[in-house]
């Protein structure tokens, strides 16, 4: 018997689907200029499917260049402003820098990028992600410069207006969010987001591990001259600021192109910067959010600031050994964060919105929890304060210093798990004012590292008492996670309809679009 007309279309449907299900754009969509995509789309034209093959293979435009080029940019800015903190043992004794002069540096480097990652979000919605990213990148390479040529910055004021200029760089990140959230699929952008943002934040972690490394290259070249050998190793950050500006400015805007072309087509309509400033930061769950990724985010920045002079001052290792152990708190964004933006996905196909809201607390308690941990490992020990915190004696009785390294460093998938699970869920607060919402969040994450800096590691406790009461304060914080609460998908205690929306003015507060 003759085959249908019918069964021949869902035969064709079926083969449709296990192509896309593979990442070929089998339709041959293209975008409202012809050129066709390279991966399957939704109705905005937005890439559904993101899988190794497509993050390892595929760099093509718009989908993959534009995340490819976002999380390299991001990583260039963080690599860039750690890399000070990587070579503080040797750029401290050359510059006369005292244990306040290093905190106040490690603040300036985090403090000074919240205004700008403000900045951003409004930059984002107005003249898009991708001239915000390239153009900061660049901005910031001055002070790059300042630090190679010797007689420039040669002392602590010097040294910490540099760190401040270049961690402006940090706001690269609001940029990267928001550009992945505008090619990726609601499916697909928590793990889209994550892995942008996780490799981007490698930069942390690599800064730490190779710095010293290439400090003691830089010694061969500049003949045993610590203040020259130091000064080279900036040489690294400026050309990844370089090549990464170069490589956003190939990518596009938007799926369908860039602004100006999409304005000029009549595509697009120009954006009222007032209404999506309003929208933004009169919702109620954009300023939870904020709050909350302050401490996953903001102790990833913490960490990177200090864990390298607490393993070294703590642990009585080597610069080189203490970077390998800082490292890892960073290194671990190769995969951690994609691994919250994963199980964010997945909660959200088994559970919803309440899915991506619950694991978003439980992995963020579990990081205060193990920060506290963290700072008892070390409690019993005299160098250099007497301790005032709890002691664990047996966190310390681990005969290898590799292992005890390994150990207090184990915890560092928390933070980063919480944070790719953050922006799960951001992409859902305002879709008119997706910019401000994840520049307003991501500035959260440098204002909480401030505040964790400047609470507990400007020398008023020892580090490990600092780090427990840091602990203390992250499971404290994240309780207003159970505040997030969207209309139409509900929150972490009630299902969707279970709170009726109340009619409001037009100037209350928002909790959703």
């Amino acid at each position: 018997m003759p085959a249908t007309l019918e069964s021949i279309e869902a035969e064709i449907a079926t083969l449709h689907e296990t192509l896309e299900s593979q990442g070929l754009n089998s339709r041959g969509v293209t975008d409202i200029f012809g050129r066709k995509f390279s991966l399957p789309v939704d109705d905005e034209h937005k890439a559904k499917k993101l899988g190794l093959t497509q993050i390892f293979c595929n760099f093509s435009n718009p989908h993959m260049r534009a995340f490819h080029t976002s999380w390299f940019g991001f990583f260039s800015s963080f690599f860039s402003t750690f890399a000070a903190a990587a070579l503080i043992a040797y750029i401290g004794p050359d510059l006369n820098l005292t244990a306040e002069d290093k905190g106040n540096a490690g603040i300036a480097a985090v403090a000074g990028t919240i205004f700008f990652r403000l900045a951003m979000g409004y930059i984002c919605d107005k003249v898009g992600a991708r001239r915000g990213l390239g153009t900061l990148l660049l901005l910031v390479t001055p002070p790059i410069i300042c630090f190679i040529i010797p007689g420039v910055i040669v002392n602590a004021g010097g040294f910490i207006a540099a760190r401040c200029v270049i961690g402006w760089g940090l706001a690269t990140f609001v940029a990267c969010q928001t550009w992945c959230s505008q090619q990726f699929s609601k499916s697909v952008v928590g793990m889209a987001n994550a892995t942008a943002a996780g490799w981007g934040n490698l930069g942390g972690g690599v800064t730490n591990l190779t710095m010293p490394y290439i400090f003691l290259i830089m010694m061969s070249f500049a003949n045993d001259d610590v203040n020259k050998a130091w000064r080279l190793c900036y040489i690294v950050p400026l050309v990844l600021h370089v090549v990464g500006a170069a490589a956003v400015f190939t990518a596009r805007d938007l799926p369908d192109g860039n602004y100006a072309e999409l304005e000029k087509s009549g595509a697009k309509q120009k954006t009222d910067s007032k209404v999506v400033l309003v929208t933004g930061v009169t919702n109620i769950n954009a300023w939870l959010l904020t709050l909350t990724y302050g401490f996953c985010f903001g102790v990833e920045l913490t960490m990177n600031n200090v864990a390298a002079g607490f393993f070294y001052n703590y642990q009585g290792v080597t610069p080189q050994l203490a970077g390998i152990a800082a490292s890892m708190f960073g290194l671990m964004n190769i995969f951690a964060r994609s691994l919250g933006g994963l199980l964010s996905d997945f909660c959200n196909a088994r559970f919803g919105m309440r899915g991506r809201l619950w694991s978003c607390w439980i992995i963020q308690t579990i990081e205060g929890v193990m920060c506290c941990i963290l700072g008892s490992v070390t409690a019993d020990m005299s160098a250099p304060y007497p301790s005032t915190g709890p002691k664990y004696p047996a966190f310390v009785e681990i005969p290898k210093d590799e292992w005890r390294v390994a150990l207090n460093t184990s915890w560092g998938w928390t933070p980063l798990m919480a944070e790719g699970l953050h922006f799960g869920i951001v992409p859902y607060v305002s879709r008119p004012a997706l910019g401000i919402v994840s520049g307003m969040v991501g500035a959260g994450g440098n204002l909480g590292s401030v505040i964790a800096t400047w609470t507990f590691f400007k020398g008023r406790y020892r580090t490990d008492d600092g780090i427990v009461n840091l602990g203390i304060m992250i499971i404290g914080v994240t309780l207003l996670l159970f505040g997030v609460h969207f209309p139409e998908h509900g929150s972490m205690l009630f299902k969707k309809g279970a709170i009726k929306r109340p009619r409001r003015r037009r100037t209350s507060p928002r909790w959703s679009k």
